[in-house]
């Protein structure tokens, strides 16, 4: 509640800077309208992941013998929701009105850009965000909970079903970015059928794999429909837009790599190190191989990220 509060004074605080009235009106203003009549379908789209997890839970509760499982899964949520609102909400917030300025502006060229480095900037960030959490997943679970009746049966089964949520995480990301660019272009079907058909899709592979891995199987069943969400969205844009998601995508062949690059630096610093330690140094140990790899392969969004990461660092010192 407290961050809720503060995040809205915020809001208000910036809204003022750049002259927007603090002002409560009840006028039914024609745009308002407008917006209110668009949202219904646009939250549908962009909540697909918070809905899934939601029937996660209930499955869970009506097919997993073992008492802990919605609380595994709870948690688990928990940590993969921490890059998923700094890397895919924070993109797609900040990219949609650039977005819907391109479309209302009949910029085509320029809504394509800005698209695929969206996307680009999504899988730049949630890649290695995905492989280090993967990687961590047991460590990172027992330094936050493990404690009381959290025991270690309870963080190898959250660690087990956060490994699962990882697998989906970009694609989470990417469902954000995709739908906001068909709000953008104000398509409201392609989202909503695409929303419909994924929780569809999610609750018979929950039915499917909660038999076999428990709760695990709920968040891979998760990971699967986003990513076919994804793929969907993609699909329904147009030709041109689904080329600048390619174009986007097409970061994979130096983020791949660097994410390997990661992984293999994390397991190896896992051979000397245990514990706390361990997971206090692996974070900016792996970061720093990922981001060294792509500035050596000369990818500009990671020098841009570096240089601005370090601006900021010397502003606040």
């Amino acid at each position: 509640v407290a961050a809720g509060c503060a995040q809205l004074l915020l809001v208000l605080v910036s809204a003022r800077r750049v002259g927007v009235p603090q002002v409560v009106s009840l006028r039914a203003d024609p745009a308002v309208s407008r917006v209110r009549r668009l949202m219904a379908p646009m939250l549908l789209g962009v909540s697909v992941f918070q809905l899934n997890v939601l029937a996660d839970r209930l499955i869970v509760v009506g097919f997993v013998r073992k008492a802990g499982g919605v609380t595994a899964l709870f948690y688990a949520d928990r940590l993969v929701q921490f890059p998923l609102a700094l890397v895919g909400i924070a993109t797609a917030t900040a990219l949609f009105p650039a977005l819907a300025r391109a479309a209302k502006g009949g910029d085509s060229s320029g809504f394509r850009r800005r698209l695929r480095d969206g996307v680009r900037g999504v899988l730049l960030l949630a890649a290695p965000a995905a492989v280090g959490l993967a990687m961590l997943s047991s460590g990172v679970v027992r330094l936050l909970f493990e404690r009381g009746r959290f025991d270690a049966l309870a963080t190898r089964r959250t660690s087990g079903a956060l490994l699962f949520y990882c697998v989906g995480l970009p694609a989470f990301c990417l469902v954000h970015v995709l739908a906001r660019a068909h709000y953008a272009r104000e398509r409201t079907r392609a989202p909503v059928r695409a929303a419909v058909w994924a929780m569809a899709l999610n609750l018979a592979l929950n039915l499917l794999l909660v038999r076999h891995l428990a709760e695990a199987g709920v968040a891979l069943a998760t990971s699967v429909t986003s990513t076919l969400n994804f793929l969907m969205l993609w699909v329904a844009l147009g030709k041109e837009e689904r080329r600048a998601v390619r174009g986007g995508l097409a970061a994979l062949v130096a983020v791949a790599p660097a994410s390997a690059a990661l992984a293999g630096a994390v397991w190896a610093l896992g051979r000397l190190l245990h514990g706390p330690l361990y997971v206090l140094l692996a974070i900016p140990v792996g970061a720093a191989v990922y981001f060294g790899l792509l500035v050596l392969m000369r990818l500009p969004e990671a020098r841009r990220l570096i240089r601005a990461t370090l601006g900021r660092l010397r502003a606040s010192s």
